[in-house]
């Protein structure tokens, strides 16, 4: 893809036009410029890597029997996604939220996908407390916002390019969200 190959600054859509054999009336009509095509790509990717991640905390929350148990499997996401594989879609998505700030589209697309991951996040942690795995969480709200900026953040953690920072990172990580998500009772 030419968006993988020269990111979304130096995207060329006449070459994926003539490399698509679609007409460049309906690649215009469909997204209207270049940065909506891009808009749709990026915005789709990043959609699928936080829907697979929520979809595996929601089943994990509705599997679980005790907050530790919810906690540990919390604790083994973190430290997966550690991987290499973890670190290249942490920069890719801070490449594509940077991108957005020249591109209004993009920025209103990633706005409206980012509320809709906010929204399952909510539902994942009002989950948790209906199912008894953790007390009520007064600002809900506050704290979506909080866990999703952590994450964005670990990007930090990966230029230091060392296991110990990561290590240290999920440990502080994971003790926030013990604060922030306690048990029942």
């Amino acid at each position: 893809l030419e968006l993988d190959a020269v990111g979304p600054v130096k995207f060329n859509i006449l070459r994926v036009i003539a490399s698509s054999g679609v007409s460049r009336s309906s690649v215009y009509h469909h997204f209207k410029n270049r940065d909506g095509v891009i808009a749709a790509v990026e915005v789709a990717r990043m959609s699928e890597e936080a829907a697979f991640i929520n979809l595996v905390l929601k089943q994990t929350i509705e599997t679980v029997a005790t907050h530790r148990e919810a906690m540990d499997a919390i604790r083994s996401v973190l430290v997966a996604t550690g991987s290499e594989l973890g670190k290249k879609l942490r920069a890719h998505r801070i490449a594509v939220i940077a991108t957005a700030q020249t591109i209004p589209l993009l920025s209103e697309q990633m706005r409206d996908d980012q509320k809709k991951i906010d929204d399952d996040l909510r539902d994942i942690l009002r989950t948790a407390e209906t199912r008894g795995l953790s007390a009520p969480i007064p600002n809900v709200e506050g704290v979506v916002h909080l866990i999703t900026s952590l994450f964005i953040g670990r990007t930090m953690v990966d230029i230091l390019g060392t296991d110990e920072a990561d290590a240290a990172w999920v440990d502080a990580t994971m003790e926030s969200l013990e604060h922030l998500i306690p048990p029942k009772g």
